[in-house]
């Protein structure tokens, strides 16, 4: 099996793309910014047919336009910065340690979003002709309503893919399958808080 690396250079413009994605703001309903940076990035990477839908999805591709679809998806929106003063570090700083980029969102996913786009761009650098599309499908609105930007590729774009990767942070391991999901109304009572964190609520 060949390992795809990426070149110096495109390490250096992933960075570079991701502490630009890190340093824009783009809480659940203002996506709006970042939205216009990922569109550019992927232009300029040479995708496909790269647009905003109607409620605020950034989508592109590479492959011949037919096929099997198989689409990479992560969202653009974070949380709120709840308390800056328990940030060790700017939270929109993009400050690079030893390695490690630090910033709201940076796990959460905006290096997901990054890697998926670089990874479309590294597997159409190959020149290997695909029997269908790679699809990349950065959406809106996960943290608050999980599923409703992919909900809308789905049901009002009529996009039918044949499998999907997450980009979700899972410390480098792949894993299958999601947890399920359950809408119900229920009131309560206390101090909210976001599911990574329980914790404070």
């Amino acid at each position: 099996m060949n390992t795809l690396k990426l070149s110096p250079q495109d390490k250096t413009d992933l960075t570079n793309f991701l502490r630009d994605l890190v340093q824009t703001p783009s809480p659940s309903t203002q996506e709006g910014a970042v939205a216009e940076r990922i569109v550019a990035e992927m232009k300029a990477l040479g995708l496909h047919d790269v647009r905003v839908d109607r409620i605020g999805n950034v989508v592109g591709r590479i492959g011949p336009g037919h096929g099997p679809l198989l689409m990479l998806n992560g969202h653009m929106d974070t949380v709120q910065v709840s308390d800056a003063k328990a940030w060790t570090r700017a939270p929109f700083g993009a400050e690079i340690e030893d390695g490690v980029l630090y910033g709201l969102g940076a796990c959460d996913m905006k290096a997901g979003l990054a890697a998926m786009i670089y990874g479309a761009k590294l597997l159409r650098d190959t020149g290997v002709t695909l029997g269908g599309d790679l699809g990349v499908a950065c959406v809106v609105q996960e943290e608050p309503c999980e599923g409703v930007g992919s909900r809308g590729r789905i049901e009002e774009e009529g996009v039918r893919p044949d499998w999907v990767i997450l980009s979700e942070p899972t410390n480098l391991d792949i894993t299958r399958g999601q947890r399920g999901r359950l809408e119900m109304r229920l009131t309560t009572h206390g101090r909210s808080a976001h599911a990574a964190n329980p914790s404070l609520g």
